[in-house]
């Protein structure tokens, strides 16, 4: 029996620096309080989930195996989590301001088509099972091209993805983020390319200069005038800087966590970021409703004290999804799954979408 493959302790502390990233901001935005550095983070906080998912791409055996894996880890969490923590809450409202049952629960269970519906971070899962798939299919058509294989993947994704920035320029919405995943592919392709034609995952003799590389790509990113939404798949960056800028934030916060390596607290978060991302929502709401009942002004100690008391909330849960909850936080397989066989099952187990 193989030994279980390690994990990389700094792409876990990436996720842990992007989870975090996410719940300050909602928390933030949220309370009313301005975001710090929000254009740049911006450009940082999706991107960057999508790079680190595309970085453990893996085909297993066949297409139905990739389907019911990325169902477990993707989807039934989704589902889930919608059925339990979105859908109550969005009949209750309906039903709260006259609604008829019938109106108010076909609203509460297709939330998540007209991209409606409480809890709403979950988003992202549904949107990364989608762009799973489509990778999927247009690394498929790319192996048609033989030889040129990467060029054909890149040239792919590229006019996917520009399909999908086109729309949300044009401020044209699809249902169920089908609109925001085509934008995120040719950042998955991204991680995917890294992975596998870079040292970005071993060390190498270049990376004694990351430190000086790397607050010049942050910078660079920075300097790109505009933010980006990808919830909304509404962008506010000049096109053709629009990837460039989100690639160069994504992989320099990579590049810093493998020169950091390891922080315990936030490398622990990050590796159960998932749990963070279905639960973040409604432990804030809870707290903000707590601290507004003890009469504390709405600023920045406000925001910070419902980060910090969030985070804390949130870090205890971690244990109780892993006993409990574990089909439903992508720690374990509701669908059976057989032996990935193919040279492609990849190299680590930081995979988990």
């Amino acid at each position: 029996m193989p030994n279980k493959k390690a994990r990389i302790e700094f792409i876990d502390l990436a996720k842990g620096f992007c989870i975090l990233a996410v719940v300050m901001y909602h928390i933030f935005r949220t309370i009313g309080v301005e975001y710090p550095f929000e254009d740049l983070f911006s450009k940082i906080r999706m991107p960057l989930y999508f790079v680190l998912s595309g970085l453990f791409f893996k085909e297993y055996e066949n297409f139905l195996g990739f389907f019911k894996r990325k169902t477990n880890k993707l989807l039934v969490p989704f589902v889930f989590f919608y059925l339990v923590l979105a859908t109550p809450v969005m009949l209750y409202k309906g039903l709260s301001v006259g609604k008829t049952l019938a109106v108010s629960a076909k609203e509460a269970l297709l939330g998540w088509y007209h991209e409606e519906f409480t809890n709403i971070p979950t988003w992202f899962l549904l949107s990364l099972f989608l762009v799973n798939l489509l990778f999927y299919a247009v690394m498929l058509l790319s192996r048609r091209f033989g030889d040129k294989y990467v060029g054909a993947l890149v040239v792919l994704t590229l006019a996917v993805g520009s399909v999908g920035a086109f729309l949300g320029y044009q401020r044209i919405d699809l249902p169920a983020f089908i609109d925001t995943s085509l934008t995120a592919l040719p950042l998955y392709c991204l991680g995917y390319l890294l992975n596998r034609h870079s040292n970005i995952l071993r060390k190498s003799k270049l990376d004694r200069y990351l430190l000086l590389v790397i607050p010049l790509m942050l910078a660079m990113a920075y300097l790109v005038d505009g933010r980006c939404n990808f919830i909304t798949n509404h962008f506010w960056i000049h096109p053709l800087l629009f990837y460039p800028s989100c690639a160069l934030a994504a992989v320099a916060v990579i590049l810093l966590a493998k020169v950091i390596k390891h922080i315990p607290w936030v490398t622990y978060v990050g590796r159960y970021s998932i749990m963070l991302l279905i639960f973040h929502e409604p432990v804030y709401a809870i707290v903000i409703y707590l601290l507004d009942k003890c009469h504390l002004p709405r600023g920045y100690f406000f925001a910070f004290t419902t980060f910090v008391v969030t985070s804390a909330i949130l870090t205890l849960l971690i244990p109780f999804c892993k006993r409990f909850l574990p089909m439903f936080t992508a720690q374990k397989d509701l669908i059976k799954v057989g032996t990935a066989t193919t040279a492609n099952s990849g190299n680590t187990s930081n995979d988990k979408g």
